[in-house]
């Protein structure tokens, strides 16, 4: 099996996802593959997914260099030897590459192939639209439905038929072709594999995770809101007043600028501290509170195994005004600060005393299908 990524974005939904198919036959060999040579670096960075891919018995190939040589040739070639005769795909993403493209379309159109295109989003049909509706009212409309082309035979999705059009802004295929699983980040097997981490614990320290992304700019071009250099800022500032009842793990993402944050800290000589790139999912299990400057889908994942999310930013009145001041990821963030320092400072010290208490979750994000799925893992069967 050949699983196509275009970068780590798309990879939380699918590893869960794997890692089900790979306790349900355990001989299958399955390959990686990402197409942007950047991401492609970002994802051998990981110190989470070696562990990943050893457990799974899977590799990871992907453009090497960002020139292009006769060794890069060579090997691209030997990538289409193995796409061609590897009988299963599972495509994440609309492929740029026209090589790619013209095979798949071959493969789709005049083979025996299995390809499945994946349509997955983890959270529940309210929040999946209302992370939208942030660059929808920034942009002032929606954008008119799309038709996508899929390379694909089938198609799994997260959510419903109708509700994935909807989330999606899609003109879907025939729905015969269609397999609704519900969301991928819950699998049993997906949680005891994160439950082995080797995390260091920190003794009598309360911990904090901070995901990390863009230090400068803003999420959305002509958006009306402060840049993301003065949210995290202001974050840490509050935070280096408790400094020394808490330890602050942070994850870099692929847009963040590592020396702005270091300079930050040393501002506001912020001491107790480290940098982590083992998974998100590993990092909210271990932590006490999940703290950010900006919305994050991190959030979602937090809610879902109890624990308090506190979110320090300020949306575009435009985006407040439509959603009633309410979060973009609604139930999962706990205390919503709206960029004020002093509801920080009082979400910080209710977390210090064990009394920020996280909204109820559901016991499901979204209904899913056990005959889809089972359906599913039938048609992939080589």
């Amino acid at each position: 099996m050949i699983i196509l990524l275009k970068n780590i974005l798309t990879m939380d939904d699918i590893l869960p996802l794997v890692m089900e198919i790979s306790k349900n036959d355990k001989n299958r060999k399955i390959t990686f593959h990402v197409e942007s040579y950047k991401h492609l670096l970002h994802i051998r960075e990981s110190i989470f997914l070696p562990r990943f891919f050893k457990e799974i018995n899977a590799n990871l190939i992907g453009k090497n260099s960002k020139n292009q040589n006769l060794f890069r040739i060579t090997k691209i070639l030997f990538y289409i030897r193995k796409l061609f005769s590897t009988r299963t795909k599972i495509i994440t993403y609309q492929p740029s590459s026209r090589l790619l493209k013209i095979y798949l379309k071959i493969n789709k159109t005049f083979t025996s192939s299995k390809s499945i295109q994946t349509l997955l989003v983890n959270a529940s049909y309210d929040q999946a639209l209302n992370i939208d509706k942030y660059h929808d009212s920034i942009r002032g409309y929606r954008k008119p439905k799309e038709e996508y082309y899929f390379f694909s035979n089938k198609l799994l999705l997260s959510h419903s038929y109708q509700d994935s059009a909807e989330i999606f802004n899609l003109v879907l295929p025939n729905k015969k072709n269609v397999f609704s699983i519900g969301t991928t980040r819950y699998f049993d097997s997906w949680k005891n594999f994160i439950e082995k981490s080797n995390i260091q614990k920190y003794q009598n320290k309360k911990i904090f995770y901070l995901p990390l992304t863009a230090t400068k700019g803003h999420i959305v071009h002509g958006e009306r809101a402060p840049e993301f250099g003065e949210k995290l800022e202001s974050l840490i500032k509050v935070l280096s007043n408790y400094n020394k009842s808490f330890h602050l793990v942070m994850r870099p993402h692929h847009k963040t600028d590592l020396s702005i944050v270091k300079n930050l800290l040393n501002k506001y000589n912020f001491t107790d501290y480290s940098f982590s790139e083992n998974h998100n999912f590993e990092l909210i299990n271990y932590c006490d509170l999940v703290v950010s400057y900006h919305a994050t889908s991190v959030f979602i994942d937090a809610w879902m195994m109890s624990k308090p999310v506190i979110e320090h930013s300020i949306y575009d009145e435009r985006f407040s005004d439509l959603n009633n001041q309410k979060p973009r990821y609604l139930d999962a963030v706990t205390c919503f600060t709206n960029l004020n320092e002093s509801v920080l400072e009082k979400g910080i010290i209710l977390a210090l005393k064990n009394k920020l208490n996280p909204k109820p979750k559901p016991k499901k994000l979204v209904k899913s299908s056990k005959e889809d799925f089972m359906k599913f893992l039938e048609y992939i069967k080589d």
